[in-house]
């Protein structure tokens, strides 16, 4: 099933060129549906999720809906979804939004998500995401500091207390 799912992940990337909203309301379905690892997820909204939101950065807020999924898979999807985006130094406040409403939630996989979202979001923005850990220290879970800090330099992470 797993080698099934990435190439059919592969073949969609070849083959869409643009990803439009009636997509990704099927894409978004099949994450309930076919999602049942971190691997798929991953590839599948770095690979093709990703590519609407590039295209539709207007409509980042709707990851912000998904983090109230009782689907474990969709709330990570949120999260991996926009750190490809946030690699770049943009989006790091929406970021720092979809974190906000994830801090609390009790699944491994999703708040693994979490923090790699802030480590991407470090790349560029390594001040502001020192500044997010510290103000919010009480209620970030270990897992997640430790992703978040994983690119930075032994200095910068002193600096998060």
């Amino acid at each position: 099933m797993y080698e099934e799912c990435q190439a059919g992940i592969i073949l969609l990337e070849k083959k869409l060129k643009i990803i439009t909203p009636k997509h990704l309301l099927q894409f978004v379905g099949w994450i309930d549906k076919y999602v049942e690892n971190w691997a798929v997820c991953d590839s599948f909204c770095l690979k093709i999720i990703s590519k609407y939101y590039e295209s539709y950065t207007s409509t980042l807020s709707d990851l912000y809906s998904r983090a109230d999924s009782s689907n474990r898979w969709r709330r990570r999807a949120a999260c991996v979804t926009l750190s490809k985006l946030t690699r770049t130094g943009r989006y790091y406040k929406e970021a720092f939004k979809l974190t906000e409403l994830l801090l609390e939630d009790k699944d491994i996989i999703v708040l693994k998500g979490v923090g790699w979202l802030l480590k991407e979001a470090s790349r560029c923005r390594t001040e502001e995401v020192i500044k997010f850990l510290n103000r919010n220290k009480s209620g970030i879970p270990q897992v997640v500091k430790s992703y978040a800090k994983e690119k930075m330099t032994s200095a910068q992470k002193a600096r998060v207390l």
